[in-house]
């Protein structure tokens, strides 16, 4: 899922920041990555130091509370009730940010912590539009 929102946010023209859960150090540069690269809309960040080459959960988990501190809002498209993006939605909302899921009742959880319904039109024209 990841990777698809990714490609679908590179072929947009809105600035992509690609937060691995390892160092960047050694990360090999994908040839749809050089133009968005090159010309500034893409940014490679890591909090990683070079010797975490491999992702890990752990890591993961890292890496998303780092994104999500660093957001004015999170968007989720869904979360396993109970699971570990549920958690990590938990501890964002306690800073006060807004969040925003997809409306239906697989993310009841979501809503009840206070998400907004985002309707995917919403989502896509945002997409599109270069506004996400």
């Amino acid at each position: 899922m990841e990777q698809e929102c990714f490609t679908v946010l590179l072929r947009g023209p809105a600035p992509v920041v690609l937060c691995p859960a390892r160092s960047i150090d050694r990360i090999r540069i994908r040839p749809e990555w050089r133009v968005p690269l090159e010309s500034g809309r893409l940014l490679l960040l890591s909090t990683f130091p070079e010797d975490q080459r491999r992702p890990t959960a752990r890591l993961a988990a890292e890496r998303n509370r780092v994104v999500a501190a660093l957001t004015d809002a999170v968007f989720v498209v869904h979360a396993t009730p109970s699971g570990k993006t549920v958690a990590l939605c938990r501890e964002t909302r306690a800073t006060g940010k807004s969040m925003y899921t997809l409306d239906g009742p697989a993310n009841a959880e979501l809503f009840a912590l206070g998400a907004q319904a985002a309707p995917p039109q919403t989502v896509l024209a945002n997409l599109s539009a270069g506004s996400a």
